[in-house]
């Protein structure tokens, strides 16, 4: 697996990339990753953010946590010290790429948030994290990448007293870009009707709504083309029929989950996408 130190070498110019046959090209010289942390020290019971960089070269694409109907999932496995707590990855919205089943992922660049919990002690003098990233990035052809990050984080005697972070703009911007939880948006109500997804509320300004599955064992869209609605006199109302198959669930507990996406018109005010995940019922059909 490369090295940090290497990770200059491996950037293909852009023209280069665009003039190879895809056949030619490397997996991991296509994309370029960066790992910082939210902190410059970390002290007892410290929260911070890892903030997790991709950067494609043109025309070149990796996938969501969801990749849809083709592609696979980019994955991240981290390393911490004993005592270390990893929330939740925090993915901005991906793009839908068409497709006889659409996939999801992201071109040109995107960063993923990863919340880090310090314990009470800590001992030595610094906190290593070790972050192993996995990618398919496709074009017309796909290409497998992955590469080893390890950050060396200073050890602080005082919680919440570390200085600024070199990073923190970057952490702030992306932060914005991440979907809301449901709980955040009461003006939004999503529930399940029998088979069926409703979700329902304003949505001024856009055109229509989007709904981005996750991948959930078990409960699956029926219909691709129920995936959008209109947005008519500034409000939409999307229903997805579901298939629910419990024999399917990998042993996971039934639900259904994903994103809802305003598609904003050109100029008006951006509108808040939203995250949710709902139980299945047993008893579902």
């Amino acid at each position: 697996m490369p090295s940090v130190i290497a990770l200059a070498a491996l950037a293909v110019p852009a023209t280069a990339a665009q003039g190879q046959a895809d056949h030619e090209l490397d997996g991991e010289a296509l994309v370029r990753t960066s790992v910082v942390a939210g902190v410059d020290a970390v002290g007892p019971d410290d929260r911070f953010e890892l903030a997790i960089r991709f950067r494609m070269e043109p025309e070149w694409h990796i996938y969501w946590r969801n990749a849809g109907g083709s592609g696979m999932p980019t994955e991240i496995d981290l390393t911490l010290p004993e005592g270390f707590g990893r929330g939740e990855t925090l993915w901005p919205v991906p793009k839908v790429f068409p497709g006889s089943e659409p996939s999801y992922g992201y071109d040109g660049e995107v960063v993923l948030l990863i919340p880090i919990t310090a314990p009470a002690t800590l001992a030595g003098d610094t906190v290593p994290i070790t972050v192993d990233l996995s990618w398919l990035v496709c074009r017309k052809s796909c290409l497998f990448g992955a590469r080893e990050h390890v950050l060396e984080l200073p050890v602080s005697t005082r919680s919440g007293e570390t200085p600024e972070a070199e990073h923190a703009e970057l952490i702030s911007t992306w932060r914005d870009r991440m979907p809301l939880p449901l709980e955040r948006c009461p003006e939004f109500r999503i529930r399940l009707d029998g088979d069926r997804l409703v979700a329902e509320g304003p949505a001024p300004g856009a055109r229509s709504v989007r709904f981005i599955p996750e991948s959930t064992p078990g409960v699956t869209p029926r219909r691709l083309d129920a995936l959008e609605a209109p947005v008519v006199d500034g409000r939409f109302r999307l229903v997805v029929p579901l298939d629910v198959e419990p024999a399917n669930a990998l042993g996971e507990p039934l639900r259904v989950a994903g994103l809802i996406v305003p598609r904003t018109t050109p100029g008006a005010k951006g509108l808040p996408s939203v995250t949710f995940r709902l139980p299945v019922p047993t008893g579902s059909p």
